[in-house]
């Protein structure tokens, strides 16, 4: 029977995310084999998801949310508490440098287009 295990969740893949990036976070056990357990994670809703944690992709309501990794050993008697650890998703801090607007042509009986670019002091999504 093993009772509780050490488990290990990485700090670098839920803290810094940049926004739009696509981020698995996978919560192990080095002692356990899978067939041996079930790894599941609790969201802040109360929800149950499956292992890995998928945040894709990673938004601004992800900052600062607290999830539960919940591992059950499969030969612990159910009287046994689950092993748990807690983890709290952080997102670089993400501002706007700088707007630029550039209108194009506009007319009276059309929709008008304005272009906008927007500078961030950090990239945002997948390279």
């Amino acid at each position: 029977v093993k009772y509780q295990q050490q488990l290990t969740i990485p700090s670098s893949s839920y803290t810094g995310l940049t926004l739009g990036d696509n981020v698995n976070i996978s919560c192990t056990s080095q002692e356990l084999k899978e067939s041996e357990a079930t790894v599941t994670w609790i969201d802040p809703n109360n929800n149950t998801v499956q292992n890995p944690l998928m945040l894709s992709p990673v938004s601004v309501s992800h900052n600062n949310t607290r999830y539960i990794c919940n591992v059950r050993i499969h030969d612990n008697p159910s009287s046994c508490e689950n092993n748990t650890e807690d983890i709290i998703i952080t997102i670089k801090d993400t501002n706007v440098v700088n707007v630029e607007v550039h209108p194009q042509e506009l007319k009276y009986s059309s929709d008008g287009m304005i272009s906008c670019i927007i500078t961030l002091n950090t990239a945002i999504g997948p390279d």
